[in-house]
Protein backbone atom coordinates (compact mmCIF):
# COMPACT_ATOMS: atom_id res chain seq x y z
CA UNK A 1 0.00 0.00 0.00
CA UNK A 2 3.06 2.25 -0.31
CA UNK A 3 6.14 2.88 -2.41
CA UNK A 4 9.54 3.56 -0.87
CA UNK A 5 12.18 5.99 -2.14
CA UNK A 6 15.73 6.20 -0.77
CA UNK A 7 17.54 9.49 -1.31
CA UNK A 8 20.96 8.19 -0.18
CA UNK A 9 21.12 4.80 -1.91
CA UNK A 10 19.43 4.45 -5.27
CA UNK A 11 20.17 3.87 -8.94
CA UNK A 12 20.60 6.17 -11.89
CA UNK A 13 18.15 4.80 -14.43
CA UNK A 14 17.93 5.22 -18.21
CA UNK A 15 14.61 6.54 -19.52
CA UNK A 16 13.52 7.27 -23.07
CA UNK A 17 10.99 9.70 -24.51
CA UNK A 18 10.94 7.86 -27.84
CA UNK A 19 13.54 10.12 -29.43
CA UNK A 20 16.30 10.52 -26.83
CA UNK A 21 17.54 8.63 -23.84
CA UNK A 22 18.09 10.28 -20.48
CA UNK A 23 19.73 9.16 -17.25
CA UNK A 24 18.10 10.27 -13.99
CA UNK A 25 18.96 9.58 -10.36
CA UNK A 26 15.86 7.61 -9.45
CA UNK A 27 15.15 7.16 -5.71
CA UNK A 28 12.37 4.63 -6.38
CA UNK A 29 14.97 2.10 -7.57
CA UNK A 30 16.39 1.42 -4.13
CA UNK A 31 19.85 -0.03 -3.59
CA UNK A 32 18.98 -1.66 -0.28
CA UNK A 33 21.30 -2.87 2.47
CA UNK A 34 21.27 -6.58 3.29
CA UNK A 35 21.63 -7.68 6.91
CA UNK A 36 23.95 -10.38 8.22
CA UNK A 37 22.17 -13.72 8.39
CA UNK A 38 22.82 -17.24 7.12
CA UNK A 39 20.11 -16.57 4.51
CA UNK A 40 21.97 -13.62 2.96
CA UNK A 41 25.50 -15.02 2.91
CA UNK A 42 27.96 -12.42 1.59
CA UNK A 43 25.37 -10.37 -0.32
CA UNK A 44 25.68 -6.77 0.91
CA UNK A 45 23.17 -4.94 -1.27
CA UNK A 46 20.34 -5.68 -3.66
CA UNK A 47 18.41 -3.41 -5.98
CA UNK A 48 14.63 -3.31 -5.64
CA UNK A 49 12.62 -1.30 -8.19
CA UNK A 50 9.59 0.46 -6.71
CA UNK A 51 9.59 -1.47 -3.41
CA UNK A 52 6.97 -1.36 -0.69
CA UNK A 53 7.74 -1.48 3.00
CA UNK A 54 7.04 -4.24 5.49
CA UNK A 55 5.63 -3.67 8.95
CA UNK A 56 6.93 -6.30 11.34
CA UNK A 57 4.50 -7.16 14.10
CA UNK A 58 5.29 -9.03 17.29
CA UNK A 59 4.75 -12.76 16.94
CA UNK A 60 4.37 -15.27 19.73
CA UNK A 61 4.89 -18.23 17.41
CA UNK A 62 7.52 -17.19 14.85
CA UNK A 63 10.87 -15.41 14.84
CA UNK A 64 10.86 -12.52 12.35
CA UNK A 65 14.19 -10.98 11.35
CA UNK A 66 14.57 -7.99 8.99
CA UNK A 67 16.91 -8.89 6.10
CA UNK A 68 16.83 -6.01 3.61
CA UNK A 69 16.38 -2.34 4.52
CA UNK A 70 16.83 1.18 3.25
CA UNK A 71 19.15 3.82 4.65
CA UNK A 72 17.87 6.36 7.18
CA UNK A 73 17.30 8.77 4.27
CA UNK A 74 14.24 6.94 2.89
CA UNK A 75 10.64 8.08 2.62
CA UNK A 76 7.47 6.30 1.68
CA UNK A 77 4.31 7.48 0.02
CA UNK A 78 0.88 5.91 0.40
CA UNK A 79 -1.01 8.03 -2.12
CA UNK A 80 -0.49 10.71 -4.69
CA UNK A 81 3.05 9.60 -5.43
CA UNK A 82 4.62 10.51 -8.74
CA UNK A 83 6.84 7.89 -10.41
CA UNK A 84 7.75 10.00 -13.44
CA UNK A 85 11.50 10.75 -13.19
CA UNK A 86 11.03 14.28 -14.48
CA UNK A 87 8.30 15.14 -11.96
CA UNK A 88 9.39 13.56 -8.68
CA UNK A 89 7.79 14.81 -5.46
CA UNK A 90 9.50 17.11 -2.99
CA UNK A 91 11.39 14.55 -0.94
CA UNK A 92 12.73 17.26 1.38
CA UNK A 93 9.26 17.71 2.87
CA UNK A 94 8.77 13.98 3.53
CA UNK A 95 9.77 12.38 6.84
CA UNK A 96 12.92 10.25 6.60
CA UNK A 97 13.53 6.88 8.23
CA UNK A 98 14.76 3.37 7.46
CA UNK A 99 12.24 0.90 6.06
CA UNK A 100 12.31 -2.90 6.08
CA UNK A 101 11.91 -4.30 2.57
CA UNK A 102 12.42 -8.03 3.25
CA UNK A 103 12.34 -10.34 6.26
CA UNK A 104 13.06 -13.94 7.23
CA UNK A 105 10.44 -15.77 9.26
CA UNK A 106 11.59 -18.81 11.24
CA UNK A 107 9.84 -21.29 13.49
CA UNK A 108 6.59 -21.02 11.53
CA UNK A 109 4.24 -23.54 13.18
CA UNK A 110 3.55 -26.60 11.04
CA UNK A 111 1.10 -29.46 11.31
CA UNK A 112 1.57 -31.69 14.30
CA UNK A 113 4.50 -34.06 13.84
CA UNK A 114 6.09 -31.87 11.14
CA UNK A 115 9.11 -29.61 11.67
CA UNK A 116 8.51 -25.88 11.91
CA UNK A 117 8.84 -24.01 8.63
CA UNK A 118 10.54 -20.92 7.26
CA UNK A 119 9.37 -18.07 5.06
CA UNK A 120 11.06 -15.23 3.21
CA UNK A 121 8.90 -12.14 2.62
CA UNK A 122 10.03 -9.51 0.11
CA UNK A 123 7.91 -6.40 -0.48
CA UNK A 124 8.80 -6.37 -4.18
CA UNK A 125 8.52 -8.72 -7.11
CA UNK A 126 10.44 -6.65 -9.67
CA UNK A 127 13.83 -7.62 -8.26
CA UNK A 128 13.37 -11.08 -9.85
CA UNK A 129 12.56 -9.76 -13.32
CA UNK A 130 15.01 -11.04 -15.95
CA UNK A 131 16.01 -7.52 -17.02
CA UNK A 132 16.80 -6.62 -13.40
CA UNK A 133 18.67 -9.87 -12.74
CA UNK A 134 20.84 -9.23 -15.83
CA UNK A 135 22.00 -5.90 -14.36
CA UNK A 136 22.03 -6.85 -10.68
CA UNK A 137 23.33 -10.44 -10.27
CA UNK A 138 23.47 -10.02 -6.48
CA UNK A 139 19.65 -10.21 -6.54
CA UNK A 140 19.92 -13.71 -8.01
CA UNK A 141 22.52 -14.74 -5.44
CA UNK A 142 20.20 -13.58 -2.65
CA UNK A 143 17.20 -15.49 -3.99
CA UNK A 144 19.26 -18.66 -4.53
CA UNK A 145 20.57 -18.34 -0.95
CA UNK A 146 16.97 -17.90 0.21
CA UNK A 147 15.91 -21.08 -1.60
CA UNK A 148 18.74 -23.00 0.06
CA UNK A 149 17.79 -21.54 3.43
CA UNK A 150 14.08 -22.32 2.90
CA UNK A 151 14.95 -25.96 2.23
CA UNK A 152 16.78 -25.82 5.57
CA UNK A 153 20.11 -26.59 3.91
CA UNK A 154 22.24 -23.87 5.53
CA UNK A 155 25.48 -25.49 4.33
CA UNK A 156 24.64 -24.73 0.68
CA UNK A 157 24.16 -21.02 1.48
CA UNK A 158 27.71 -20.66 2.75
CA UNK A 159 29.12 -22.26 -0.42
CA UNK A 160 27.16 -20.15 -2.91
CA UNK A 161 27.64 -16.82 -1.19
CA UNK A 162 31.44 -16.88 -1.18
CA UNK A 163 31.27 -14.73 -4.31
CA UNK A 164 32.67 -11.29 -3.63
CA UNK A 165 30.71 -8.14 -4.20
CA UNK A 166 32.00 -4.58 -4.58
CA UNK A 167 31.68 -2.37 -1.53
CA UNK A 168 28.60 -0.14 -1.42
CA UNK A 169 28.95 3.60 -1.97
CA UNK A 170 26.30 5.58 -0.13
CA UNK A 171 26.12 9.35 -0.56
CA UNK A 172 25.01 11.05 2.58
CA UNK A 173 24.11 14.73 2.64
CA UNK A 174 26.01 17.04 4.95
Amino acid sequence: KDVVADLASHETVRFSDGVSQYFYPYPYWVRANVGRHILTGNVQQVMLPWPSSLTIAESSTALITPQVSTTEQASHFTSGFQLNPTALPDFAAAAKQSFVLAAAVEEVPAEEGQPNGRWVVVANDGFLDNSVLDQYPQNLVLILNAIDWLTQNDALVSIRSKQSQPAALIWESK
